[in-house]
């Protein structure tokens, strides 16, 4: 029974702060790239290696985005334009570069995913935000 009312109570917790969600995904990004460069060796053994390669390399995409977005959104200022997504995966390539010269191939097809999720999430996160009717505040 406690199981249950700590799975189901999730949409009554807080949500994480900007500052908490910015260090997690850049300790993810570099826990990510770490790995990558490590383990380039295994992921050089098989063809189907250098598949995951390319998708752990997304997955570092993503985990840039998340991080770039929160370190603006501190300023004030969390939207992205197309120059901070190409930053960020240029970041992915060089990573899966290193890794295999395939990995860049299937980083970039697994990436179109990761920018069509984010920009669906934005979107419904903010028409959520919107339709939230904001409290007056009496004195």
């Amino acid at each position: 029974l406690e199981f249950r009312r700590v799975l189901f109570r999730s949409h009554h917790m807080k949500s994480p702060t900007i500052e908490s969600s910015c260090r997690l995904s850049g300790i993810c990004s570099l826990i990510l790239i770490i790995l990558m460069i490590g383990l380039r060796k295994v992921f050089r053994l098989k063809a189907e290696a250098t598949f995951f390669g390319g998708f752990f390399g997304a997955i570092l995409f993503f985990f840039l985005i998340i991080f770039y977005s929160n370190s603006r959104a501190k300023r004030n200022n969390n939207t992205i334009g197309w120059f901070e997504l190409a930053l960020c995966e240029l970041v992915a390539l060089i990573v899966s570069l290193i890794v295999h010269p395939v990995c860049i191939t299937t980083c970039l097809l697994f990436s179109v995913p990761v920018v069509v999720y984010i920009k669906w999430a934005s979107t419904k996160l903010a028409k959520e935000s919107e339709s939230i009717p904001k409290k007056n505040k009496r004195n």
